[in-house]
């Protein structure tokens, strides 16, 4: 259940930098739409697992 978390947090992290940075240099299609989930959960799922292999490995 652990890993699990791990995973959930890492997503959750890149997510908010993603929508920060997007923020920041006013990115309207990522923020304002719902076709930029194409573009964000790919990207937090492999945050998530990326994350959990670099929190294994250390």
């Amino acid at each position: 259940m652990k890993d699990y978390f791990v995973k959930l947090f890492f997503a959750l992290l890149a997510i908010e930098i993603l929508y920060g940075i997007a923020y920041i240099f006013k990115i309207d299609w990522l923020i304002g739409n719902y076709g930029s989930h194409f573009v964000i959960l790919p990207l937090a799922f492999v945050a998530g697992w990326g994350g959990w292999y670099l929190y294994k490995r250390v």
